[in-house]
């Protein structure tokens, strides 16, 4: 016997509750590893930063011994900005 109008109303109902719930899930799991990419990026990228502006002291230090003005420090937004 074929389904009646109401058990295909239901199992309509279930594979509709059914794909928003697994689309739901799968939107929680991309959103969830780009916030974790994210802070490992921006721990890596300060790190390199904190290496970059030791270098960049140091080159200062060493042009100020030598007479020469200074070299400009970037700050970390003009850093990244010019990383990109």
């Amino acid at each position: 016997m074929s389904p009646t109008v109401a058990e295909r109303e239901a199992d309509m109902r279930r594979m509709v509750v059914a794909w928003i719930h697994f689309t739901g899930v799968l939107s929680l799991v991309v959103l969830f590893q780009g916030c974790i990419v994210d802070r490992i990026m921006t721990a890596q990228e300060k790190e390199s930063y904190a290496r970059y502006r030791s270098e960049a002291e140091r080159t200062s230090l060493e042009r100020e011994k030598n007479g020469l003005p200074p070299q400009q420090i970037m700050s970390y937004e003009e850093w990244s900005k010019g990383r990109k």
